[in-house]
């Protein structure tokens, strides 16, 4: 049986859904002339986790709400309230499925966005997205 490794990490962000992480902050990032911070290269999409545990696919936030027997709190598409509804869910999770609750647990619902962003200015750059 072939374990993926745990990567030495002490916090992750969950997300609803990869956009956020995986296109949206490298692309502002390169326009800002800055490095994606390390910490934001790696994340947990919530809705991939609520899909196996449920056996069924999981579109979006009131999907993923419903399936965890919750109502939405506050507007959806707000962050601040898109935060705290995501951070429910996780809990629920976590509370109904016990593996979740350690680093080999959610190893196999890490995900790493390994492109790296040169800033733009950088040696061989032109502020784009490797």
């Amino acid at each position: 049986e072939i374990t993926p490794p745990v990567p030495p990490l002490r916090s992750v962000f969950v997300t609803c859904g990869d956009w956020d992480l995986k296109t949206m902050l490298p692309a502002q990032c390169a326009v800002s002339g800055v490095e994606v911070p390390l910490a934001m290269r790696t994340w947990i999409n919530i809705k991939k986790v609520a899909s196996h545990c449920f056996s069924r696919r999981i579109d979006g936030m009131p999907a993923l709400l419903q399936r965890c027997g919750l109502s939405l709190e506050g507007r959806h598409h707000s962050g601040i309230d898109d935060a705290i509804n995501i951070a429910r869910c996780w809990v629920h999770l976590i509370k109904t499925y016990p593996e979740l609750r350690t680093a080999e647990g959610i190893a196999p619902w890490l995900t790493r966005n390994t492109a790296m962003v040169a800033p733009p200015g950088a040696e061989g750059s032109q502020g784009k997205i490797a």
